[in-house]
């Protein structure tokens, strides 16, 4: 699946460098890949934000008067967390990466 997702997370980093990603966003990615390709939306929109927060390419938080809060949390836990709370969770590529390949 990471082959095939490679163009969806491009555009998800070109998004997140210059504003913050809802998380709605990369689950409606997830969607759109299990509707071409199949499989579970959910399970490949957890794959895909735990790929993307492993590697170090986003960070998650939430939006608050004051902006982007990252949470401090593990992966794991924050994989947890935003299928919990989705609402007002965002993700954006973190203060000096380059958001244009996965490798920065």
């Amino acid at each position: 699946m990471r082959d095939v997702l490679t163009a969806s997370v491009g555009e998800l980093l070109a998004e997140g460098e210059a504003d913050w990603v809802m998380v709605d966003s990369l689950i409606g990615t997830a969607e759109e890949h299990a509707e071409v390709h199949g499989g579970d939306s959910r399970d490949i929109s957890v794959e895909l934000l735990g790929e993307l927060l492993t590697e170090g390419l986003m960070e998650i938080g939430d939006l608050r008067e004051s902006g982007f809060e990252a949470w401090t949390c593990s992966v794991e836990e924050s994989l947890a967390r935003s299928s919990t709370r989705r609402a007002g969770s965002a993700a954006r590529v973190p203060a000096g990466r380059s958001p244009r390949t996965p490798q920065g």
